[in-house]
């Protein structure tokens, strides 16, 4: 993986996430682990992926819109929460691409016999590091 794993680690490394996780966010392992499984399972990256990058969207979007995150009775899903976000000038252009692209792709990794190959979610690396750029700055 190279290149992608080394800019994982120097993001990975700048911040306490002890603290995150205590707001429910990702442990520095689950962000670690992405890359770390990309060659033995792909589907199950995908999956974990999309859980990163709703834990972070959820945040961001408790944090920005205000108020206690909607409840099973009413949910706000993942699309919406990110289109709000948007709206309201918190994601730029092309965080709100990787995110909803990794939120579909995601959905993919769910599913049994979708994916096919490494090549297929490797792609999706890139995205995924911007996006804990993004919320790491």
């Amino acid at each position: 993986m190279g290149n992608e794993d080394e800019i994982i680690d120097k993001i990975v490394d700048k911040y306490d996430w002890g603290k995150l996780v205590e707001n429910d966010l990702p442990s520095r392992e689950d962000v670690l682990l992405v890359s770390r499984l990309l060659e033995i399972d792909p589907a199950t990256v995908l999956t974990k992926m999309r859980i990163i990058v709703e834990k972070f969207v959820n945040f961001v979007f408790q944090k920005q819109v205000g108020g206690p995150l909607p409840t099973p009775d009413k949910q706000v899903s993942l699309a919406e929460k990110i289109k709000i976000l948007k709206e309201r000038g918190e994601v730029p252009d092309l965080v709100n691409l990787h995110l909803n692209t990794l939120r579909l792709a995601g959905n993919l990794g769910a599913h049994p016999n979708t994916i096919e190959s490494e090549g297929q979610v490797r792609v999706l690396v890139p995205a995924f590091v911007e996006v804990v750029r993004w919320f790491a700055e």
